[in-house]
């Protein structure tokens, strides 16, 4: 049996959140303004799209992102060919800006899995599970 999951789509169903619904019934994803970030870092991640500013809040309380969840929530990423060229032949990379860094996503960590569709040219997308989060804007990038 499957355990019970609330879901939330964002940025034209191509971010789709999942909240156990054991985690609490009344936690909610929110979609935010994406605010600054490096768009041109020196070294490291280089962001080609940025997706969205995904936060968790509990109902009631608007505004006040949630950063330990009590469990993992899982994020469903879709990119698109146009990230792949942006790419330049180099692996795509998912990664989230901390407030002054991005930060990949890793299989390690966040149990990051990239997954091409039947039809790679049409892209894919990415699932990663978190349990701490904060207001990042996520990114495709290399």
């Amino acid at each position: 049996m499957q355990a019970s999951v609330n879901k939330f789509t964002f940025a034209n169903d191509e971010v789709i959140v999942s909240i156990p619904t054991k985690l609490s019934p009344k936690l909610k994803a929110v979609s935010r303004e994406i605010g600054a970030v490096e768009m041109h870092p020196a070294g490291g991640f280089q962001p080609v799209r940025i997706v969205a500013n995904i936060v968790i809040e509990e109902e009631g309380k608007p505004g006040t992102a949630l950063t330990n969840l009590g469990g993992a929530v899982k994020i469903k990423v879709k990119y698109r060919r146009t990230d792949l060229l942006a790419a330049g032949g180099k692996p795509l990379v998912l990664a989230f800006w901390d407030g002054g860094r991005w930060v990949s996503f890793t299989a390690a960590k966040h149990g990051f899995k990239l997954t091409a569709y039947a039809d790679p040219a049409n892209g894919g997308y990415a699932t990663v599970s978190i349990s701490k989060w904060g207001d990042p804007p996520i990114s495709w990038g290399t």
